[in-house]
């Protein structure tokens, strides 16, 4: 008797989940109706030949389209194929050079034009790109930028680019840090990025020299002074 209690309570519980499922799906079912007939206004009112499809257009005309081809309506009604996205629709699908999807027309995948090292137009991300920095074709230097963060070219952490005069984006020993240096008495980066001048030198106007030499031109330079100083004061003196 219990068992035949438990196999009815089982039936029932089932019963309820196929209530619970159908009634999932017949919602789905008329949200789709909604959103197809009510929700998505009028229908367009032209006849189109066969191959094309009546679509309203940006000025809310009706207009007879082929949806294969056409840039403001490419796969679908309203889908327009910008110079963000792609360049050309083809087979429903707006494309960008050889990237037959398209891209997402964003800062973060824009359609870029085709240039000198590039022949065909590409999907560029212009917050990361060294190559197209902020906007197509926009380089980062390399001799005062190693990366492009939030579309702006960058050295290293500097959260900026080097400037260029008297500053260079050189990367340290092991080349996991880069930096803004001053070439001409960085040690490290003596007239170009790792050039190191050796212990005992100093880097003077980008050349390494011996601090030995630096002392006796000092001393030179010092001594040959000295001697012009006591000349004109001997001279004066004579007067």
């Amino acid at each position: 008797m219990r068992l035949w209690i438990t196999l009815f309570a089982f039936s029932l519980a089932c019963g309820d989940d196929d209530g619970t499922l159908d009634a999932s799906v017949d919602a789905e079912i008329d949200a789709g109706i909604d959103a197809g007939s009510r929700d998505a206004g009028p229908p367009c009112p032209l006849e189109c030949e066969v191959g094309t499809t009546c679509c309203f257009g940006a000025d809310g005309e009706p207009t007879c389209v082929d949806l294969q081809s056409s840039l403001d309506h490419c796969g679908q009604c309203g889908f327009v194929c910008s110079l963000e996205r792609g360049t050309a629709c083809v087979e429903g699908l707006c494309e960008c050079g050889r990237v037959a999807i398209g891209c997402e027309g964003n800062r973060a995948n824009l359609c870029c034009p085709a240039r000198e090292d590039r022949p065909e137009p590409y999907c560029a991300n212009l917050l990361t790109s060294g190559l197209d920095c902020g906007g197509c074709g926009e380089e980062c230097d390399p001799r005062t930028s190693d990366r492009c963060g939030a579309g702006e070219c960058t050295c290293g952490d500097e959260r900026r680019a080097c400037t260029g005069e008297g500053e260079a984006c050189c990367a340290d020993l092991g080349g996991a840090i880069s930096r803004c240096v001053e070439p001409a008495t960085d040690r490290n980066h003596c007239g170009a990025c790792g050039r190191r001048c050796r212990a005992g030198e100093d880097c003077v106007e980008g050349m390494c020299r011996s601090r030995f030499d630096a002392g006796v031109d000092a001393g030179v330079d010092a001594g040959v002074d000295a001697g012009e100083d006591a000349g004109v004061d001997a001279g004066t003196e004579a007067e």
